[in-house]
């Protein structure tokens, strides 16, 4: 029972379904980006890790996650998916991607339905 709701949480995290609101999308934002900037770190400060496939895989899965947490979360306001190349651009630029995430974390969703599902908010 609890490995159903363990695979069913994962399968949520790298869905590009639906929506999320804003303190589900900080609360996110904050742990994955733990799994990106981490590893990066840790590659880049030492150089015997440089080649680690499991550090590049931590990192790899981290930032599917985190694109799929923004794809999510620009539908909880009405807008495609497909502006997400926007934010896998701004990786490259840490000052672009903190303003990003903060732009998503301050921006309110759609009041109800819209094309992406139902009102986060109102699911609880």
């Amino acid at each position: 029972m609890k490995l159903c709701k363990l695979i069913a949480k994962i399968r949520e995290l790298y869905s590009f379904n639906g929506r999320i609101d804003q303190a589900r999308f900080i609360d996110r934002a904050l742990w994955l980006n733990l799994f990106i900037i981490l590893p990066y770190l840790l590659r880049h400060h030492n150089p015997a890790l440089e080649q680690n496939l499991f550090l590049s895989a931590v990192m790899v899965a981290g930032i599917v996650a985190m694109t799929a947490t923004v794809v999510k979360r620009m539908h909880d306001y009405g807008t495609q998916g497909g502006w997400v190349i926007g934010f896998l651009l701004c990786l490259r630029a840490p000052y672009l991607y903190l303003l990003w995430l903060l732009v998503l974390a301050r921006r309110e969703g759609t009041k109800g339905a819209n094309d992406y599902g139902r009102d986060p908010l109102r699911l609880y």
